[in-house]
């Protein structure tokens, strides 16, 4: 299966088709939404991976930055299924 396969499926899916987003100013204002929060979460771990806290958990920095890059891929998987309509 390919990645344009992939957006058609999601396309052609009851949750689009249902109108979830009226316009694709919605569906860019959630992406942009997704980026903000996604730079956030990763300015933070770099934050405080380089204020060398003793009290804070590699998992929980591990989480911060797996999860930013997340959001951020996200809305980058929004804006792609955008251009795509």
């Amino acid at each position: 299966m390919t990645v344009r396969d992939l957006y058609g499926r999601i396309a052609s899916s009851r949750f689009v088709r249902a109108n979830l987003f009226k316009s694709k100013e919605q569906v860019e204002g959630l992406a942009r939404v997704l980026d903000n929060l996604g730079t956030s979460a990763i300015v933070g771990a770099t934050i405080i991976f380089f204020s060398r806290h003793k009290n804070i958990c590699e998992l929980l920095l591990f989480l911060f930055f797996a999860g930013g890059f997340g959001l951020v891929y996200c809305g980058f998987c929004l804006r792609k299924l955008l251009s795509s309509f």
